[in-house]
């Protein structure tokens, strides 16, 4: 009999967003140091980087019960909200679900061990101010204007940067840690420089890209890939980088109508009720985003699939080649062009292969420069296509189990 497989440790990067909305006043650079010294000598096993908005709540309520991860750590970005306020709504949501408690400030697992959070950059890789924030999407709280209330013991973010965190725990448990990034890749991209010996020692599952559709801010790009450019190209280009993308390809398929969810939520017996309507109060805004910008009377999934491509990767069709990502400032910023393999760009003959490899070490000798900018980079994985039923059911049956457990823990009195 084949043992069963470890729970991947899994750390969530995502820009949730819950308070007053966009702010007047941009986070500034210099508000935290980022500095990639001084790691935590201690790390939890699963960690998860994440600006929480209305798709990231499911995923990351989702992922909370789901026992193939192991969650070592949040951090937060920005995206649909500022950095700052993302990470203030990560402590928000734990809350919501029982998860806050114990004193000092701290998350907490499920299981009651202490849940790591750690504030991401306010900023692009650039060092230029987000000025984007999808308010119009999400709400102005990124709950869908439903305004929930703050946790009563205001949570304490790690002193540790993001960047920091994800590179040590990458180092603390090489080949055994994924990051889940469900917005922009700054933390990412600032954890890789920490060192050559990161990238290779990292899973990265990003939620991000259009590769043979139109985006979702314009016709050429994604959001998460539009909210940072530079840094969604530096990870893609970067020697031994392990990263899955899963783009609107897919998660425009993975859909759930308004009357399905209202449904759902109908049949979450108590405890868990009033999350359950609270998750349907907030999704409703979402919904409204949805019908005005596509005429669907539901929502699309995004957070909760990139979710379910690593707790599940057999429902996605995979395919392999380096990714650029556009980073000129004309209309098609941020746009992810892949090299689908259709050709071998090699020259000089002699059976010489150019196309991107695993390793990151698919270059032409050096007397023949590459001959283009895919050349060179190491192949991600992209989802392609996928089992949309399959990832829809696997989510909303994980989001039901966290909702149940949630109501529970805050009818025994809020602790894990």
């Amino acid at each position: 009999m084949v043992p069963p497989r470890p729970p991947r440790k899994l750390i969530i990067d995502t820009d949730p967003g819950i308070g007053e909305g966009r702010e007047k006043e941009r986070e500034k650079a210099n508000g935290r140091a980022y500095s990639l010294l001084n790691l935590p000598s201690a790390l939890p096993s699963h960690f998860s980087s994440a600006s929480p908005s209305t798709d990231d709540t499911l995923a990351i309520l989702a992922a909370l019960a789901s026992p193939e991860v192991e969650i070592i750590g949040l951090t937060s970005t920005f995206g649909n909200v500022t950095t700052a306020k993302a990470t203030q709504n990560i402590f928000t949501l734990l809350d919501l679900v029982g998860l806050m408690g114990g004193g000092g400030g701290e998350g907490r697992r499920p299981d009651g061990q202490p849940l790591p959070v750690a504030a991401g950059s306010p900023t692009m890789l650039n060092g230029r101010a987000k000025l984007r924030i999808a308010d119009f999407v999400h709400g102005k709280d990124g709950f869908g204007n439903t305004h929930p209330q703050p946790p009563a013991e205001a949570g304490s973010p790690m002193p540790e940067s993001a960047a920091a965190f994800i590179a040590a725990a990458a180092r603390a448990h090489p080949g055994a840690v994924t990051v889940l990034a469900l917005g922009p890749l700054t933390n990412v991209a600032l954890a890789y420089a920490a060192g050559p010996d990161v990238p290779p020692a990292l899973d990265v599952v990003a939620l991000g890209g259009a590769f043979f559709r139109n985006g979702n801010v314009n016709p050429a790009a994604e959001a998460n890939m539009l909210g940072d450019p530079e840094a969604a190209d530096a990870v893609l280009a970067t020697p031994g980088a392990r990263v899955s993308l899963v783009g609107l390809d897919v998660t425009h398929a993975c859909c759930v109508s308004r009357s399905a969810f209202t449904a759902w939520a109908d049949a979450i017996p108590a405890p868990g009720r009033p999350i359950a309507d609270f998750l349907a109060s907030a999704v409703s805004f979402f919904m409204q985003y949805h019908h005005s910008a596509y005429g669907h009377d539901g929502m699309f999934l995004h957070d909760p699939a990139a979710l379910v491509a690593v707790l599940a990767p057999d429902l996605f069709t995979w395919g392999r080649g380096a990714v650029v990502v556009d980073t000129g400032g004309g209309p098609t910023r941020g746009a992810t062009i892949m090299d689908a393999g259709e050709k071998d760009w090699g020259r000089g003959g002699g059976g010489l292969s150019c196309r991107g490899t695993d390793d990151g070490n698919g270059l032409p000798p050096a007397d023949h420069p590459p001959p283009n900018a895919w050349v060179g980079r190491p192949r991600a994985r992209v989802a392609t296509a996928v089992d949309a039923a399959g990832v829809v059911d696997l989510a909303m049956n994980r989001l039901r189990e966290a909702v149940i457990a949630g109501g529970e823990r805050k009818r025994a009195g809020g602790g894990a």
